[in-house]
């Protein structure tokens, strides 16, 4: 007997029922299909487009599927329909004005693949600092901006919903550079969430922030609104006592990192650096060369607080510049001056920054990040040789060939601590007293190669002791050099250009066979 098709659909409704019911068989029916597209993410053999973030210093490619994302995203549905070619599709293309992470991009890809919002692991937001709760932390914002521009760009509503409310919630509790932070971000990524709009000016305007910092953090028609919200709209305005306008003439210098204009607009408004401010300004925008040069100008307090009660040492923390807190903690910084609410430069480090990204294991050769590089030289114990004032002298130990080498030998094994070190320890670097050196320098040029070399070493015992034991164990009492063949100095010398070579060797061979894995990639496809 030939069946009809609503016989058949009859037939299998009834056995549905009589097995438990339409709504269960249907919500274990679409668990599993949500399951089975959620394993396409972990598997990129199939994938035919990368969606690229920026992760550090190089490029991060996630394998996505085109028609997974066409189906489930109407951005990509036109997208893909006007670039049917493209292959690489560049974040930063795509959201404006803030830089979307792996973690807040992988939550949305989930979602359109899955159809669910799943539970997040804690390395996806939580912070390096083990009080932290988590909840109102800087990794935690940067997480659900992420999540919001990147949603509202792929036209996710539900998604976009859930996070307004979600930065509305946090808004009351984190900190007011994180205020000023949401609302620059969702004005660039054109949120249309008016409560979410309304709650940041209130917000803002709540604090008594001065003007210049309101003109950095946002446009200038949303300065104007919070100041219009103000009780008191001319408190710390331009005119203000707070900020003269010669004081905005020396930061608008500071901007062009015209320092003899600074100098002259500090002599007519008979005024210093501490007076106006001037370093934390430098050290929260200005570049580290300038902010150096700035330091290096007279004497100078780096533990003076400005308006907010920040030292320049909390400035510079805010900035997560390696280069600019080591510099000024070389001018007698100290790393034990509290914030009101209470917060050591160290504190309001890990609250900026991702537990995983300052955490991870740092392999001998390869570079440290800015973040654990920063973390680092803030957890190193103060010693008394290095603060008391910004004219801090460092002993010349050693000779200059030994000296020399330990300077390599940090230069191969921790390159990023080395090349800061190097840095900091003479304007131009160590590094030209590496590289230009010559049998007819004069007494006095010997003489700075090694204060400079002298300098770089003593930065690198005081501010990355573990790194300086490993050149230790290297120079002095290593089992790679320290043998009957290589006991004298000579010996552990020639051993170790052994070493630099084969570790050069192996770069050049590891760095060769990338390039060619990349061009193979590359015409696979």
């Amino acid at each position: 007997m030939e069946l009809s098709h609503s016989s058949v659909a009859t037939a299998l409704s009834d056995s549905a029922t009589s097995d438990g019911g339409t709504a269960a068989a249907a919500d274990e029916a679409l668990r599993r299909l949500s399951d089975h597209f959620a394993t396409l993410l972990l598997s990129p053999d199939h994938a035919d487009a990368f969606l690229v973030i920026i992760k550090g210093d190089s490029e991060l490619e996630i394998p996505v599927h085109r028609c997974v994302l066409a189906a489930r995203s109407p951005f990509f549905k036109l997208h893909f329909s006007t670039t049917p070619k493209e292959q690489r599709i560049k974040m930063k293309d795509l959201v404006s004005g803030f830089d979307v992470g792996f973690d807040s991009l992988s939550a949305v890809l989930g979602y359109l693949y899955s159809g669910c919002v799943r539970p997040l692991p804690m390395e996806a937001y939580a912070c390096a600092d083990e009080d932290c709760p988590h909840h109102w932390c800087r990794p935690v914002v940067n997480f659900a901006l992420g999540v919001l521009c990147t949603s509202l760009k792929f036209e996710i509503p539900e998604l976009v919903s859930m996070y307004q409310r979600l930065l509305i919630d946090i808004l009351g509790h984190v900190e007011i550079d994180d205020v000023l932070l949401i609302f620059s971000v969702i004005t660039k990524c054109n949120d249309s969430s008016k409560r979410l709009y309304a709650k940041c000016i209130k917000t803002v305007a709540s604090f008594n922030l001065d003007i210049v910092t309101l003109e950095k953090a946002l446009p200038q028609d949303l300065v104007k609104k919070v100041m219009e919200l103000r009780p008191n709209p001319e408190t710390l305005g331009p005119q203000s006592a707070g900020f003269p306008a010669h004081v905005k003439k020396i930061y608008n210098a500071l901007d062009s990192h015209d320092f003899e204009l600074v100098k002259m607009l500090l002599e007519e408004g008979n005024t210093s650096l501490d007076d106006t401010y001037a370093l934390h300004y430098a050290v929260s925008y200005c570049d580290e060369k300038f902010v150096t040069q700035l330091l290096d100008h007279g004497n100078v307090d780096v533990n003076r607080r400005n308006i907010r009660g920040y030292t320049v040492l909390h400035c510079a923390a805010m900035r997560k510049e390696p280069q600019i807190i080591l510099s000024v903690l070389t001018k007698g910084a100290r790393k034990s001056e509290v914030t009101p609410d209470r917060r050591n430069a160290l504190q309001i480090l890990k609250r900026l920054t991702k537990h995983v990204d300052c955490k991870e294991p740092n392999d001998q050769g390869k570079p440290s990040t800015k973040d654990q590089l920063c973390i680092r030289i803030l957890e190193a114990p103060e010693k008394d040789s290095l603060i008391g004032g910004p004219s801090i002298s460092f002993s010349i130990v050693g000779d200059d060939q030994d000296l020399e080498l330990r300077v390599r030998v940090a230069r191969i094994l921790f390159p990023s601590e080395a090349k800061l070190a190097m840095k900091i320890a003479k304007k131009g670097g160590t590094l030209e007293f590496l590289e230009s050196r010559n049998l007819s320098e004069t007494e006095q040029q010997q003489l700075l190669r090694k204060e400079a070399l002298s300098r770089t070493v003593e930065l690198g015992r005081n501010y990355f002791p573990q790194c300086s034991a490993v050149v230790d164990k290297y120079l002095d009492n290593g089992t790679e050099l320290d043998d009957s063949e290589h006991a004298t100095m000579d010996g552990r010398r020639k051993r170790f250009y052994e070493i630099h070579d084969e570790m050069l060797e192996a770069l050049y061979a590891d760095a060769s066979a990338w390039r060619s894995g990349r061009r193979k990639k590359a015409a696979k496809r």
